[in-house]
């Protein structure tokens, strides 16, 4: 390769253990050795859609499109090499980014692999975290974690797992094995893409966005499909990308694409389920209806889809794939309009959004959705635009409640009622059995396993916290806000390293996600990498406009490093808004405490507490040093209030 690229792959590493002795014993075995792994490793290699790169001595370097691929071609390796006596392998993997250039190859996918390989015993093999992430779920691949690693030459630290080959003894053997065409998954998998506006219109992009979503929401209903997530399949909207690179990021079989034509009242709607492998298409129609007939398109489509994927129907399922939450036609399409406007996350996209809502519950006053809608709005108010807890809160409760009044099988109003319970009432059991009844009704909701994962993390059960987040990612996993907030389990975890890479990996997709980059400085900061840390918090400040949970954290890193006069400015810019804007107290309580000032910060405390100030949960369980609840009984009193057993 004369020229150079980049590119993501997974980067195999071998060596014939203890070569060197091996050598110096019998140099004639020793090169039988050496030639029987070439043999052995070539052809496996290749089966496995990998690339031979280039030879190091008793090591080889070879490299794959996927993780998935690159393990099973290091299994089959051990295999085939399990019964000799004489020389044993051992195996690293990385999944990383490389540089091919001048016929070599080099990178933090090359560099990490040759210093896992060592780790690995004899006859082993080993892989780093961004492996395991992708094989995890591979039915009979087991791992053991090893603990977090400092590599040579390797500026971060990298958590390393060794693979279970206990039952390598007894797997059946063959000189070359039965290929997968897929890497397997427990479930079929769909993604659905934005649906194309061909009409000159552009009013009707919130219809064409709307019947997307829709179909979403119809299909994760059916517990047997794994349905990727809105957030996720709209990254492409607009872009022409290969439906296999879009398969592979978005880790799914099969495709939905679509598009909507207008012409007077009537629509022409296509849509073709196409499967990613080959391009393959399995089933394509073409609806033409009156805009009455939105509702049973819909239906007719996601039932299609259901029936070509071959997905086991019950009754049950079948029933709520079909049932509609309005057949009002003018509210359903306001509804929509809302929906596209409370995505914006600004002050006047949510006010557009309340605007529509409402207008839906004009037309159908019993449109549980439309609720829920009005519910989110207010949630997500208290948090983006820092409004009043009191009035925020009570209200989202409100309409989320009234919601499921109207339809007791909103999964996702179940978790947000869940997520009102904890973060605001502090009712602990309501929110638990909330979220249980959310995940239970739509397991393929991000959107409730990410709430889930924030309350098991206040709860301290750090562990089932990364799990539901985990899964969150799986199921939406191009969203900047889940990748994010997985971070926060993690680093409410101590799992700093782990928090920096999926950070790190966020930042990639989503560069100007500013609570991206809070969180990165967070983790920093409690690596005690002030330089690092300072430069995320000032890009994050920089690019949310000023959000005073951004302020006050980028204040407090001031402090830390000793820089007080930026922090006093910070703080003054703070007290000077408080004057005109809600500005939660916790944030006030934070730079105090960092300062040192315990009595302002008890005082700021306390205020915090009585106005149910929504980051009370994450400033007094801050993992960091600088931020740990002071041991002053009047601290502990206050949280008291609370009522969580471990504080």
């Amino acid at each position: 390769m004369g020229h150079m690229s980049r590119k993501l792959a997974a980067i195999m590493f071998s060596d014939i253990a203890g070569f060197t002795a091996i050598m110096a014993r019998d140099e004639q075995k020793a090169l039988e050795a050496l030639q029987k792994t070439r043999d052995t490793l070539k052809p496996l290699i290749e089966y496995y859609n990998g690339e031979w790169l280039k030879e190091m001595g008793d090591g080889a370097l070879s490299c794959f499109e996927s993780a998935v691929e690159a393990v099973n071609c290091a299994l089959e390796v051990q295999r085939a090499l399990k019964d000799e006596a004489d020389f044993k392998l051992r195996i690293g993997i990385h999944l990383g980014d490389v540089v091919f250039t001048g016929g070599d190859v080099f990178g933090d996918g090359v560099n990490v692999a040759s210093r896992i390989y060592p780790l690995a015993e004899p006859g082993g093999i080993c892989i780093s975290e961004e492996v395991h992430h992708n094989i995890r779920n591979q039915p009979g691949i087991e791992a053991k974690f090893l603990g977090e690693k400092q590599l040579k030459n390797i500026d971060h630290s990298v958590m390393v797992y060794a693979l279970d080959l206990g039952s390598l003894a007894e797997a059946a053997l063959s000189p070359y094995p039965v290929k997968p065409s897929a890497p397997s998954k427990a479930r079929p998998s769909i993604a659905v893409m934005p649906f194309v506006n061909m009409s000159q219109d552009p009013e009707q992009e919130y219809f064409c966005d709307g019947l997307t979503e829709e179909i979403i929401n119809v299909l994760t209903q059916v517990d047997d499909l794994r349905v990727v997530a809105r957030t996720s399949s709209f990254v492409f909207k607009g872009r022409n990308e290969d439906i296999r690179e879009i398969g592979r990021r978005l880790n799914v079989e099969t495709l939905l694409e679509g598009s909507i034509r207008k012409s007077g009242t009537r629509r022409r709607i296509t849509a073709q389920l196409i499967k990613v492998e080959d391009g393959c298409h399995l089933w394509s129609e073409r609806f033409d209806r009156e805009l009455e007939d939105v509702f049973a398109v819909q239906d007719e489509i996601a039932l299609a889809i259901v029936r070509e994927l071959k997905v086991r129907l019950l009754k049950g399922e079948k029933a709520r794939l079909t049932r509609r939450r309005t057949d009002n036609l003018e509210a359903y399409n306001l509804y929509l309009k809302g929906l596209y406007y409370l995505r914006t996350l600004n002050a006047a996209g949510y006010v557009k959004a309340v605007e529509f809502f409402s207008q839906a519950l004009e037309k159908d006053q019993n449109y549980a959705l439309a609720y829920d809608g009005l519910g989110r709005v207010n949630i997500s108010r208290s948090y983006w635009l820092n409004a009043v807890p009191a009035e925020a809160f009570p209200e989202a409760r409100e309409f989320t409640k009234k919601a499921l009044e109207l339809d007791s099988g909103l999964g996702e109003a179940h978790a947000s009622l869940g997520f009102i319970s904890a973060i605001y009432y502090w009712n602990w059991k309501l929110a638990e059995r909330e979220f249980n009844l959310a995940v239970s009704l739509n397991p393929n909701s991000p959107h409730s396993h990410i709430y889930y994962s924030f309350y098991l993390t206040v709860l301290g059960r750090h562990e089932e916290a990364v799990r539901e987040a985990r899964r969150a990612q799986e199921l939406d996993p191009l969203s900047g806000f889940i990748n994010t907030h997985l971070s926060t389990a993690l680093i409410y975890a101590r799992r700093y390293d782990e928090a920096i890479e999926e950070l790190r990996m966020s930042l990639a997709m989503s560069p100007g996600y500013f609570l991206t980059h809070l969180h990165l400085g967070m983790a920093y900061r409690a690596k005690e990498l002030l330089q690092e840390a300072e430069a995320e918090l000032e890009r994050a400040l920089e690019l949310s406009g000023g959000n005073a949970w951004v302020t006050v954290n980028l204040a407090t890193m001031y402090c830390q490093a000793g820089k007080a006069e930026l922090a006093d400015k910070l703080f003054r810019e703070l007290k000077k808004r408080s004057k005109s804007e809600y500005v939660p107290p916790m944030c006030f309580y934070l730079y105090h405490l960092a300062r040192g000032d315990l009595e302002q910060a008890l005082t700021w405390l306390e205020r915090a507490i009585r106005e149910r100030d929504n980051f009370v949960l994450w400033g007094i369980l801050s993992p960091e040093k600088s931020f740990q609840l002071p041991e002053d009984p009047r601290f502990r009193a206050l949280v008291a209030e609370i009522g969580l057993e471990r504080l």
